[in-house]
């Protein structure tokens, strides 16, 4: 899970950054890189779920994003 912190869109470009803390650990220099072709209508600001891989410039790349489950549902299997 991450947070979508920049995202430029004109006509020449259409790309952004997800700022994730599980991530960062592993690629302690680089935020995920966001297409605009992977961004499924979320905006700057948003957080989001999401798959990612390595892309042709070896940075992690987002892709398959997705709406956060609420906190009430994640681990809550106590009862």
């Amino acid at each position: 899970e991450g947070y979508i912190r920049l995202f430029i869109e004109d006509h020449l470009h259409g790309y952004g950054f997800i700022k994730c803390e599980e991530l960062r650990k592993k690629f302690p220099d680089k935020d995920v890189f966001l297409h605009r072709n992977q961004r499924n209508g979320f905006n700057q600001g948003d957080t989001v779920n999401f798959g990612v891989f390595m892309n042709f410039r070896g940075m992690p790349q987002a892709t398959d994003l997705r709406k956060p489950r609420p906190k009430t549902e994640q681990g809550n299997d106590d009862d």
